[in-house]
């Protein structure tokens, strides 16, 4: 599972959690990877067990077949598999976790081209009905529903954007965004926190 906070990225794993701070990440990806392991392992054992197999020290079916064996794990390792990559200033992660949720790539997408970019602090509004609207007006503060209220790109409004409020560095101001899958199977931040009004400018339209 991979999880992002505020300012920190967490990979689950099943003993302990990974963490990276946002600043320090540049990339995600999902990319194949060597799987060292086996591919030492099969490297060390496959040609000790071929010079056993031919000096008879031992059973010969028995080594050749410990043999294969090694050279079946060389091949494995070296087929590797799917990763999770995080690129970091420093060093490039790899980690081995499930990945059979078909909207992976899609987050790794997201990640990349809108929460490393910044533009989840610039380009994103929020649609509001008449009763938020009044309720803004009279306390100074946006009450978000428990569900959340989704970020909408600003170049995915309307013509005429009544009722819409462009919110101001949702990340910097502390604001708590989810992520969730939309009915176009695109990943839409929602945001989970009340909002103060001086982080909300209305758009207006002549």
């Amino acid at each position: 599972m991979v999880i992002v906070t505020d300012n920190e990225l967490v990979v689950r794993l099943k003993n302990h959690d990974k963490v990276f701070s946002l600043d320090s990440v540049l990339q995600v990806a999902i990319g194949r990877k060597i799987m060292l392991f086996p591919t030492i392992i099969g490297g060390i054992s496959c040609p000790l067990f071929l010079v056993g197999a031919f000096n008879q020290l031992g059973n010969i079916w028995l080594m050749m077949s410990l043999a294969f064996a090694g050279l079946l794990a060389v091949y494995y390792g070296l087929a590797g598999s799917d990763a999770f990559i995080v690129r970091t200033r420093v060093k490039e992660f790899d980690f081995f976790i499930d990945l059979s949720n078909p909207f992976i790539n899609r987050f790794c997408n997201f990640f990349n081209s809108v929460i490393k970019k910044g533009r989840i602090d610039r380009y994103f509004c929020l649609s509001l009905d008449s009763r938020a609207v009044e309720d803004l007006e009279r306390t100074g503060q946006l009450v978000v529903p428990e569900s959340g209220l989704p970020l909408i790109p600003i170049d995915q409004l309307p013509m005429k954007p009544n009722g819409y409020y462009v919110i101001s560095a949702p990340l910097a101001n502390g604001y708590r965004i989810g992520y969730e899958v939309g009915p176009g199977n695109e990943i839409v931040p929602i945001l989970h926190s009340n909002v103060s009004a001086v982080h909300l400018e209305k758009i207006s339209h002549s």
